[in-house]
């Protein structure tokens, strides 16, 4: 029986943490509103905010690197574009499927580099 009550107690921690946390796992998935998270107290802390803050860290590099490059390639039109446009795409695209896992409470790694790439311990 005691088990089972600090089981309970483990469980409800856990809930009220990632309850918490929701909102400022949603907003690190906006360009550098991952700052907010990754900067203010008791979110900093929260291992939840902490992956989704992780996660938005890499989707930024990602759309500047999309918008560095569609500019580098620009000299050639048809590829800098096909370029910008494919990783713009790629940049919304986990934008959209980190905030709507953060909504749903769900840890969220991503695809291919999400186990590879630790920014936030």
């Amino acid at each position: 029986m005691e088990n089972n009550d600090s089981i309970n107690k483990v469980t409800d921690a856990v809930n009220e943490s990632v309850n918490n946390g929701v909102l400022f796992a949603a907003l690190a998935y906006v360009p550098f509103l991952w700052l907010l998270g990754l900067l203010i107290e008791p979110h900093k802390s929260n291992a939840f905010v902490k992956g989704h803050v992780n996660n938005g860290i890499i989707i930024t590099i990602i759309g500047l690197a999309a918008a560095i490059l569609g500019k580098v390639l620009s000299f050639i039109p048809v590829l800098g574009t096909l370029v910008g446009i494919v990783l713009g795409l790629i940049f919304l695209a986990l934008m959209i499927m980190g905030i709507y896992k953060s909504v749903k409470k769900q840890a969220f790694l991503l695809p291919v580099i999400g186990d590879s790439i630790k920014i936030v311990k």
